[in-house]
């Protein structure tokens, strides 16, 4: 396998996608808690302070997917000559992705998280269904002393679903041990989860392409400098 060859460049985008959802996570998470676990929120607001881990989690996880949706996304414009020599009045455009995939309907916190983890879900099925045509059903699998599923650990309910509420709530509560007790079982799923990505753009590659933890198939630009 040539490790870019053409026939494999929309996996490694979809897996390139999958991972960067996680790392969009991992951003916010790390550095809430390089923050001494704390949020810039007015004073006026840390009632509210379970509400305002929500929102400003989903917040930057779709601002950080959008700008990468936008950098993925071709912005080439149809000339007016070529556009009178095709019928392209039924070409789905950049624009038309864009406004499928992005959600602008307000959402309660619970369905912020039910959304993001829907994303994952579709990221998962993309990668697993291209899998399937090179026969890997467990590409995520990672076989060593104990066989290691991240796909588990991806779409496990006790993870971003329970574990992000639970952060919130114990922010609210400013129960730094527990804090500390929530983000140590966080991390531990987090390092599985991108490990078992990484593992599966090692098999994708033919061994080819080795990353780092936070490492990625393609450039993403600034997104993590904001």
């Amino acid at each position: 396998v040539v490790a870019y060859t053409k026939t494999r460049v929309c996996l490694y985008l979809a897996l390139h996608r999958l991972k960067l959802k996680f790392m969009f996570i991992k951003h916010f998470m790390d550095i809430f808690k390089g923050n001494e676990f704390k949020l810039n929120i007015p004073e006026e607001q840390v009632d509210l302070a379970p509400h305002r881990f929500i929102s400003s989690f989903y917040k930057d996880y779709s601002h950080k997917n959008n700008m990468n949706l936008k950098l993925m996304l071709s912005s080439k414009r149809v000339s007016e000559r070529v556009r009178k020599l095709l019928d392209i009045k039924d070409i789905i455009t950049s624009e038309d992705i864009m406004n499928a995939i992005t959600f602008k309907k307000h959402l309660d916190d619970n369905n912020r998280i039910k959304f993001i983890m829907r994303e994952i879900k579709a990221s998962i099925f993309v990668c697993k269904v291209m899998f399937a045509q090179m026969d890997v059903f467990d590409p995520f699998s990672e076989g060593r002393e104990v066989m290691i599923d991240a796909e588990e650990f991806m779409i496990n309910q006790d993870f971003i679903p329970v574990l992000i509420p639970a952060i919130a709530n114990a922010y609210s509560g400013s129960n730094r041990a527990q804090l500390e007790d929530l983000f140590r079982a966080y991390e531990f799923m987090m390092k599985r989860v991108l490990k078992g990505i990484n593992y599966a753009i090692k098999i994708a590659s033919g061994g080819q392409i080795l990353l780092d933890l936070e490492g990625t198939i393609y450039n993403s630009g600034n997104i993590f400098d904001i």
